[in-house]
């Protein structure tokens, strides 16, 4: 059975890489000299490693702050309704008499809504930094679903255009939101 050449030196079995070495290249090929590479890779990934924290780390009082907002960002993306919204746009439209074709072409058109409000998403963050953008972002979008909840109650056929209309202005605010994970320019921690 052929092993690779890298995960046997790491092993610590070096006559079995040579050996493997060997048998895939020519008979005038520098073993030595491709096993030396693999030695000073392998040191170097190893030092890497031990240069780079933890996950324990991340849990220390000084770095659980940071560990909370960076996960908490995360929760927070997923839990505004993000499945919900962008799945069901759809058929909320063909239950408001919308036809198949129609709905899908709406749907396309709610993606490129949702495109640019991602670019605006890169000024909005500029601007207000991700915590303001995250915050206010995120209210607005709890709003926008409790609108969008509400109107499921009423019985109309107004109310169910009023439910993909908010679901248009939830899809642009989205992204705008969902920018905040990008590495900001600020030094500020904002």
């Amino acid at each position: 059975m052929w092993l690779s050449p890298y995960w046997l030196v790491a092993k610590g079995r070096h006559e079995k890489a040579r050996h493997n070495l060997a048998r895939v290249h020519s008979a005038g090929y520098d073993v030595d000299g491709h096993m030396a590479e693999i030695h000073d890779s392998l040191a170097r990934q190893n030092a890497d490693n031990e240069a780079q924290g933890s996950i324990a780390e991340c849990f220390t009082r000084k770095h659980i702050v940071r560990t909370l907002v960076a996960t908490s960002m995360f929760f927070i993306q997923n839990a505004s309704g993000n499945a919900w919204v962008i799945g069901y746009m759809s058929y909320f439209m063909q239950l408001g008499g919308m036809s198949a074709a129609k709905s899908f072409d709406t749907t396309v058109g709610m993606s490129g809504l949702m495109t640019v409000g991602n670019i605006c998403g890169w000024f909005f963050v500029e601007k207000f930094g991700r915590r303001g953008t995250a915050l206010y972002g995120t209210g607005i979008l709890c709003v926008t679903l409790f609108v969008i909840g509400i109107l499921a109650c009423v019985d109309s056929g107004g109310a169910l255009w009023g439910q993909v209309a908010f679901m248009g202005i939830w899809a642009f605010g989205k992204l705008i939101c969902n920018d905040m994970e990008l590495p900001s320019t600020h030094t500020d921690n904002n």
